[in-house]
């Protein structure tokens, strides 16, 4: 059972109401390998407010346990706590947004998320499907370039340092690919395998 806290609904009704029942979408995407990404990525996009040089000196596992490593972003987003102590109150109310505004996406399963999105929102679409098509399976296909030929894998120390750091998202993930698996067959009409 999910008890809704106030939060929640002080949170959505500034998005939401009675004449708006909105949803909206979100790609998510194992909570290490988004904090890995956000590593490098702010090693070197000079461009970026955020841009952090010193990074590029830091092993993965001292910037985990620095305060420079995000931690628990998406379960911040959603309740709109940036700062601060994260409670498990807090991880309930992300999840019931979830649960209850949001068409989830996985980025391991990003051709299936996209058509998903397509699909639920009536996007027109100006090229042909072949070239869509195209398009994003070579962007798939070339994953992450932050995320190649890196050291870090499941297991080691540097992994468990950035698990440690973002609890909260990693419950979050795992309702996430939940919600995803329900929405394909209750949206979509997809059963069994073709729903994961």
């Amino acid at each position: 059972e999910i008890i809704i806290s106030p939060q929640f609904y002080l949170v959505s009704s500034s998005i939401f109401d009675l004449t708006y029942r909105g949803r909206f979408f979100a790609l998510f995407r194992h909570p290490v390998d988004r904090a890995i990404s956000m590593y490098h990525y702010l090693a070197t996009a000079s461009w970026d407010p955020m841009y952090n040089p010193s990074l590029k000196g830091m092993s993965l596992e001292y910037y985990a346990k620095s305060g420079s490593v995000e931690h628990n972003w998406m379960t911040r987003f959603l309740v709109n706590k940036h700062g601060g102590k994260l409670e498990k109150e807090d991880m309930l109310v992300a999840k019931e947004i979830l649960r209850t505004k949001c068409l989830v996406g996985l980025y391991e399963k990003l051709e299936h998320s996209m058509t998903r999105f397509h699909i639920y929102f009536g996007w027109s679409q100006k090229q042909p499907a072949e070239q869509t098509s195209a398009c994003r399976s070579a962007v798939i296909q070339a994953g992450d370039p932050r995320l190649n030929n890196q050291e870090v894998s499941p297991g080691s120390t540097a992994w468990a340092a950035l698990a440690a750091v973002n609890q909260f998202d990693l419950e979050l993930y795992e309702y996430a690919k939940v919600i995803y698996k329900l929405q394909g067959e209750q949206i979509f009409g997809l059963g069994g395998a073709q729903s994961n």
